[in-house]
């Protein structure tokens, strides 16, 4: 998984990975994967993983934030199925319907 980026001590790492291959199928754990973006987030707001992983599902397509104009200024696309947002080094996969809590690391390829 992602090793934690170096931060203030209050702040979390939010890392977003896309899939090179596999867009909108389930993640596996052959899937190239590239690092596209990487923000920071109070660590008290962590206690909730599915509130986090939600919230960038929400920023990363249809967000209307700075966070969101950021993002897409870099002409990223849209947050989809198999991608993965890691939360400091606990990774999720993006499934058709929620998340899943990935056992093996993402690495870049």
């Amino acid at each position: 998984m992602p090793q934690l980026t170096t931060t203030p001590h209050d702040q979390v790492a939010i890392t977003i990975w896309h899939s090179r291959t596999s867009r909108f199928s389930t993640w596996n754990l052959s899937d190239p994967m590239e690092k596209v973006f990487t923000f920071f987030i109070p660590a008290e707001a962590t206690h909730d993983p599915e509130l986090v992983l939600e919230e960038a599902f929400e920023t990363f397509n249809i967000g209307q934030t700075a966070l969101a104009r950021d993002y897409f200024s870099r002409r990223l696309r849209t947050l989809s199925v198999g991608d993965v947002v890691a939360i400091g080094e606990s990774a999720w996969a993006c499934d058709s319907v929620g998340w899943r809590l990935l056992r093996q690391a993402t690495t870049e390829g």
